[in-house]
């Protein structure tokens, strides 16, 4: 199957990323099913082993330092992440290359041939037609080890069909709300869903309510598990640094590649999943320049430029507070903030974060159906910031931030993954 071709058949499958799911059950998200199709093509994922990456916020920077640890150790890593910025090939990588085009239409076209008649019109996702052609590709090209992302949820998502190595549990929050539930306590055991019996896991530290929960399923299930300043010390220091103690690694000063309070603790969880099983054979050293040189993009990305561009995908009141801290912080003429969200996503909540560190904000809505409109966004949002206005598409929004910035000043990008690669796409150019 050709690139083209590839994307269009990618285009025509159920895409929960697109479009939310009417309902979130094992009718929806089939894994049994998926897990038969990833039979038929040798089970791929039996190949190498894995490390599982699930949680809320900081998924994505959580991986991104895994694999620069990997490489580091010279050991060959495939990672695969989701959803894209520029290009959906950027979902699946092998060492720090995407996969090229004719590799990504190839195996995809050979996942679509395994596919039974009902499941071209009904079934795999589109989600998990990538993650069975991203299993593929680790096996083609002989991987010593795979990362991978969770998308949805993780009880019922398509990566947790593997037998992980270890597993990772970033930061839990309230996001997918309407999906996962409307507590911290459901959506922790949704991401639960990944532990396994004797896989050992490791946490973030998690509020009470959600480290109650994953302690309880561990208990339960029979997975060693062990938290990020509890069971593994971690400690930050006033210079943006950290010191760690795990049960191999005795690190002091370490600094993420990533700024940020949050990047601090992505850094933490990943030396602590590097650790917990052994035959990754990863060295305090490589994992250390693991954290310190690996980045994900869209992630408090500071771009040079007149005026200055921060690129962020914060989405949830918490990550916006994250990333108001590094707006207040930043010297600039006039602060400008470029934003737009899905229209489940509580925009209100997420504004209030951001409303005294900016002087003006500019909404717009990124090319997906869930966006909400610019205009409804503005007039939702005019009793929080001082200035507010709408312009619409994205590169309308960023021609009058960056004209209302000036030189001089300093434009945000927040509040949507698919909003963060439009802007970088109009910076930086399209990738396909």
């Amino acid at each position: 199957m050709e690139y083209e071709d590839a994307k269009t058949f990618l285009e025509s499958l159920v895409n929960y990323e697109r479009d939310v799911p009417r309902r979130y059950d094992t009718r929806a998200f089939d894994l049994e099913n998926f897990a038969a199709l990833l039979e038929r093509l040798g089970s791929p994922q039996d190949a190498f082993p894995i490390v599982h990456v699930v949680g809320t916020k900081g998924k994505g920077s959580a991986v991104a330092m895994l694999a620069a640890a990997f490489a580091a150790a010279g050991r060959r890593a495939g990672t695969f992440t989701s959803p894209h910025l520029r290009s959906v090939r950027e979902r699946i990588t092998f060492g720090d290359e995407i996969i090229s085009k004719e590799d990504f239409g190839r195996l995809v076209g050979d996942v679509k041939g395994a596919m039974t008649g009902s499941e071209k019109a009904n079934y795999r996702t589109y989600f998990e037609t990538l993650l069975a052609a991203a299993l593929l590709y680790f096996r083609e090209r002989e991987a010593d080890v795979a990362v991978l992302e969770a998308g949805l949820g993780g009880r019922l998502d398509a990566t947790n069909v593997a037998s992980p190595a270890a597993v990772a549990v970033t930061t839990l929050g309230l996001d997918h709300t309407q999906i996962l539930g409307d507590s911290l306590e459901r959506i922790a055991a949704e991401k639960a869903g990944v532990l396994k019996a004797g896989v050992p896991a490791v946490s973030a530290p998690q509020e009470e309510a959600a480290a109650r929960v994953l302690s309880e399923t561990a208990a339960r299930v029979g997975a060693p598990l062990s938290f990020v300043g509890a069971d593994i010390f971690f400690a930050t220091n006033g210079d943006g640094t950290f010191d760690y103690r795990g049960r191999r690694y005795e690190l002091r000063n370490v600094k993420a590649a990533m700024p940020g309070a949050a990047q601090r603790t992505n850094a933490a969880l990943a030396l602590a999943a590097l650790e917990t099983f052994g035959a990754f054979g990863v060295s305090a050293e490589a994992a250390r320049r693991g954290v310190e040189t690996g980045r994900a993009r869209a992630r408090l990305e500071v771009i040079r430029a007149s005026p200055a561009v921060i690129l962020d995908s914060a989405h949830t009141a918490a990550s916006a507070r994250e990333l108001a801290s590094l707006i207040r912080d930043l010297r600039a003429d006039k602060k400008v903030l470029l934003w737009g969200m899905s229209a489940e996503k509580d925009a209100a909540d997420f504004a209030r974060e951001l409303g005294p560190h900016v002087d003006c904000a500019i909404t717009t809505a990124a090319a997906t159906p869930r966006a909400r409109a610019a205009a409804e966004l503005a007039d939702a949002t005019r009793n929080i910031f001082e200035n507010v206005e709408a312009a619409h598409p994205p590169a309308a929004a960023l021609a009058r931030a960056r004209a209302l910035a000036g030189e001089k000043g300093l434009v945000t990008v927040a509040g949507s993954f698919y909003l963060a690669g439009e802007i970088l796409t109009l910076l930086e150019g399209p990738l396909d």
